[in-house]
């Protein structure tokens, strides 16, 4: 289910849709399947202050909020998540990517959370992975 909140433009509450029909049939990733189906996802323009506050940065940009609960809108057993136009498009911008890419892997992302992936742990990988990789340069023949 989506849901538009804070007047998301009918074209993005359109690819948000479709991005949250599209994670669901990612076909190694049952759990995703299962999410689509069963957590709520409100789009909206951008994040508000109650919202900003909960993902831990008053003054950031967000893409995307998972919730285990909140006031004033149905949340499952799972809990909710939002996206937010603004950051979404912002995003893609700087990444160079389509907007209906970036909605997908933003709700991808929140998915992730809902399992209880954390970013501190993305930091983690990202870091152990970086430390492992040999720079081209110094690879001998």
């Amino acid at each position: 289910m989506v849901e538009p909140i804070q007047q998301p433009t009918p074209e993005f509450f359109s690819l948000a849709c479709d991005a949250l029909r599209k994670a669901g049939q990612l076909a190694d990733h049952d759990a995703y399947d299962y999410m689509s189906r069963h957590i709520p996802v409100y789009v909206q323009w951008d994040a508000d202050t109650a919202q900003k506050r909960a993902g831990g940065c008053p003054d950031c940009m967000y893409l995307g909020l998972w919730a285990d609960k909140w006031d004033g809108v149905e949340v499952s057993t799972h809990g909710v998540i939002f996206c937010f136009e603004q950051g979404i498009r912002t995003e893609a911008e700087r990444k160079g990517v389509p907007v209906e890419q970036q909605v997908k892997e933003t709700i991808l992302h929140e998915f992730g959370h809902a399992l209880q992936f954390d970013h501190v742990l993305d930091a983690m990988e990202a870091e152990k992975a970086a430390a492992m990789a040999i720079p081209l340069a110094s690879r001998r023949p």
